[in-house]
C-alpha cells in the first residue's frame, strides 16, 4: 500500500514539474540570493530536469530504501532488540514503512512548493524575478517543523516499550 502511495506522489509531484515547467522561459533563474535576488541561471530542460529529480526521484528512492532497511532490521531505532522480536517485527516494519512514506510525500510536496515559487518568480518579472524571501522562508520553516515533528514522533513511538 505504501508504495502505492509512493509511486502516487511520485507521478503527481513529476506532472506538476512538467506540467508548471512549460511555463518558464528558456533561461530559468536557479539560484536566489538572500534578498530573493537571481544569483545564477540554467536553461529550463536542466532546470525541470533537476527538479524531476529533486521532487520525484529523490524522495521515492530515499523512502524506498528506508523501507528496505526497516525489512533488514537495519532501522536505527531506540530498543531495536525488542521492537524487532517476534511478534512485534511485522508491526514494526509497516510502521517505519508508513513513516517512510509520510516522509517522502511531504519532501515531494515541499520540493513542488519551491519549484512553484520559482516559477511565480518568473510569472511576476520574466527578465528580472525576485523570490518572494517570506513566503518561501514560511514554506521552509513548516517543511522543518514537520521534520522535526516527524523525528520526535518516530522517537518516542520506539522509545516506550510495550
Amino acid at each position: 500500500m505504501f508504495r502505492l502511495l509512493l509511486a502516487f506522489v511520485a507521478l503527481a509531484s513529476a506532472a506538476f514539474v512538467w506540467w508548471s515547467g512549460q511555463m518558464l522561459p528558456a533561461q530559468v533563474a536557479s539560484r536566489f540570493d538572500s534578498q530573493g535576488v537571481v544569483v545564477s541561471w540554467m536553461s529550463r530542460e536542466t532546470f525541470i530536469g533537476l527538479m524531476l529529480l529533486l521532487a520525484s526521484v529523490m524522495p521515492t528512492v530515499t523512502a524506498l530504501l528506508q523501507m528496505r532497511n526497516s525489512r533488514l532490521s537495519r532501522t536505527r531505532i531506540p530498543n531495536p532488540e525488542h521492537w524487532y522480536a517476534e511478534p512485534r517485527r511485522n508491526a514494526t516494519v509497516a510502521y517505519l514503512e508508513a513513516h517512510a512514506a509520510v516522509f517522502a510525500t511531504a519532501l515531494s510536496v515541499f520540493m513542488c512548493f519551491v519549484f512553484w515559487r520559482v516559477v511565480a518568480a518568473h510569472l511576476g518579472s520574466p527578465q528580472a524575478p525576485v523570490l518572494d524571501k517570506q513566503l518561501f522562508l514560511l514554506g521552509l520553516g513548516v517543511f522543518v517543523a514537520f521534520a522535526v515533528g516527524w523525528t520526535v514522533l518516530r522517537h518516542q513511538h520506539f522509545r516506550r516499550i510495550a
